[in-house]
């Protein structure tokens, strides 16, 4: 507990590294295990690192063995002072899209609250982030020492390995769970989804040839996201660096187009910066083959502060009221994951 990371591996794994942590400017090319989480913008110059120690095990092993640990529910004060501040947002957004400058942005904001959590209370949160995990399609990750510390369960795939298959997915499209049956018939909905493809499609097109499955719908506790899975039949090798370059950030938590979005993104992190939200977090297993995931529904601490990160996608459609419910209900789901 004092300096650990995990991260899901496959359908009920997950893939546990403890002891010295090293940071790299690259994968290990060594037998090891190597987790990769660098901040949104990629601009980190070791977002690599290898434990001293690390396994493979069963998610529901590591949450008995948590559960024998003290666990303690943390006691803090959240807030959120952003509304203004995401009113301001939107409004720049939709006169970027009368421009014709951007068609979608994704503005966000946190909720924080002063404080750090104690071993006690990161078992407690640990424990009910594996149990969110293991009730829902999701994704469960982090890491944490002394000073700081990341844990989320995602919904968001940015990309998974098989030799030259590369299979990704476009989440975008966001409703409260009792309105499900609405949600493929909400022209605001769908049209941002289909922005979220195209902006992968664009991204991958020079690698191979993509092809999708037909639009799903995630269901998780309390919200629904539209889903289009997508694969890549790579026709030539490339670079993991380049490879998440290409996918990262997709429309899905960015700007599309892409290159116009990211003078928007960078101009939004002067006034709020994002850390690791967002940003992709994966591994390298000994045996090959990369996983990336998308940073969101998490909990980030550092230097005092916790803060817990939402978005929502915006476009010419969106209504002001609707995206600002939308974020509070993701915040709300976020606490609910890790028990906070």
């Amino acid at each position: 507990m004092e300096c650990g990371s995990l991260i899901s591996s496959s359908p009920g794994k997950v893939w546990l590294g403890w002891g010295a942590r090293y940071w790299l400017d690259a994968a290990a090319t060594n037998q090891n295990l190597s987790f990769y989480f660098p901040d949104y913008f990629l601009s980190d110059q070791k977002p690599w690192f290898i434990h001293h120690n690390f396994i493979e095990l069963e998610a529901e092993k590591l949450l008995q063995m948590l559960k024998k640990e003290f666990s303690e529910r943390p006691k803090f004060d959240w807030t959120n002072q952003s509304q203004t501040f995401f009113e301001q947002a939107f409004n720049e957004l939709q006169k970027r899209f009368r421009s014709g400058e951007l068609q979608k942005g994704v503005p966000f904001v946190f909720e924080t609250s002063k404080g750090m959590p104690s071993p006690a209370n990161l078992v407690h949160f640990l424990i009910h982030a594996l149990e969110y995990t293991a009730k829902h399609p999701v994704f469960i990750y982090g890491f944490w020492d002394q000073d700081k510390g990341l844990l989320g369960s995602t919904p968001e795939l940015l990309f998974r390995q098989h030799t030259d298959l590369l299979e990704t997915m476009a989440v975008a499209g966001t409703c409260f769970k009792e309105d499900y049956e609405k949600i493929f018939n909400d022209p605001k909905i769908m049209s941002e989804h289909q922005l979220v493809v195209e902006g992968i499609h664009e991204s991958m097109r020079p690698f191979g040839s993509i092809s999708s499955k037909p639009l799903q719908l995630l269901q998780l506790s309390n919200i629904c996201h539209l889903i289009t899975p997508i694969f890549v039949k790579m026709t030539q090798k490339i670079q993991l660096k380049s490879l998440i370059q290409a996918l990262h950030p997709t429309p899905a938590l960015g700007a599309f187009p892409k290159q116009n979005g990211m003078k928007w993104l960078q101009d939004y992190e002067k006034t709020l910066p994002r850390e690791r939200f967002g940003a992709p977090v994966g591994f390298l297993p000994p045996r090959g083959g990369m996983t990336c995931y998308v940073a969101i529904r998490n909990l980030q601490w550092s230097e005092g502060v916790m803060k817990i990160g939402a978005g929502c996608g915006v476009v010419a459609e969106s209504d002001l009221e609707k995206e600002w419910q939308e974020i509070k209900l993701k915040i709300k789901s976020i606490r609910n994951i890790i028990g906070a």
